[in-house]
C-alpha cells in the first residue's frame, strides 16, 4: 500500500506544476500575427532615384551604350577582326548617329574589307557631324586611293593639309605611291 501512496503523491505533483505553468507553455496560444505597422516617419521628401540605364524588355539587362560598343569595335579593329568590328561600329552609330568617331570606325572597318563605297558612305556620316575631323578625311582619301580616284585624293588632301600635316604626309604618300598606307 505504501507503492501505491507514493504514485498518488507522484501524480499529485505533476498535477500541480502542470496546473503552475504558464499559459503558452501549458496550451496551444494560437496563430501568432504581426504588431500592427508602424506610423511612417515624418514627412521627409523622397530621395531622388539615380537614373536608370536602359535595359532590354527581353532579357532586364542594360543594354549597351554607344561608347562601349565603339570601344568594342576599336578593340576588334586593333586585332584586325573587321566583320566584328564593323557590327560593334554600326551598332554604335545606331544608338548614337552623331558619333563622328564611330561613323569613321565604321567606315575603316569596311575600308579594310575592300567595300569602298560602304566605305565612303560612313566616311560622309562622320564629316556630316564633324566636318573637319583630319582621321576621318585621312581615311576618306586613303579609300579614294585604293579606288583608283586619285583626283578625289588630292581634293580631300588639301582639304586635310591645314588640319594635320602629319596625316596630310601620310595621305600625299599614299597618293605618290598610288596604294593606301598600310596598317589599320
Amino acid at each position: 500500500m505504501r507503492s501505491a501512496f507514493i504514485v498518488i503523491v507522484l501524480l499529485a505533483g505533476a498535477v500541480v506544476l502542470l496546473a503552475s505553468a504558464s499559459p503558452a507553455v501549458a496550451a496551444d496560444a494560437g496563430p501568432v500575427t504581426a504588431p500592427p505597422p508602424a506610423a511612417p516617419p515624418a514627412a521627409a521628401a523622397p530621395a531622388a532615384a539615380p537614373p536608370k540605364a536602359a535595359t532590354s524588355p527581353v532579357f532586364g539587362k542594360p543594354l549597351p551604350s554607344a561608347q562601349l560598343r565603339y570601344n568594342e569595335g576599336e578593340a576588334l579593329a586593333r586585332a584586325q577582326a573587321w566583320p566584328q568590328a564593323e557590327t560593334a561600329y554600326a551598332e554604335a552609330t545606331k544608338l548614337n548617329p552623331d558619333f563622328a568617331e564611330a561613323w569613321n570606325g565604321l567606315g575603316h572597318a569596311r575600308k579594310m574589307q575592300r567595300r569602298y563605297p560602304e566605305a565612303l558612305a560612313a566616311y560622309s556620316q562622320a564629316l556630316r557631324v564633324r566636318p573637319d575631323f583630319p582621321q576621318a578625311l585621312e581615311y576618306l582619301g586613303e579609300t579614294y586611293v585604293a579606288m583608283g580616284k586619285l583626283d578625289d585624293a588630292r581634293a580631300t588632301l588639301a582639304k586635310l593639309k591645314p588640319l594635320d600635316a602629319a596625316l596630310a604626309d601620310k595621305l600625299a604618300h599614299a597618293i605618290d605611291g598610288g596604294a593606301p598606307a598600310s596598317g589599320w
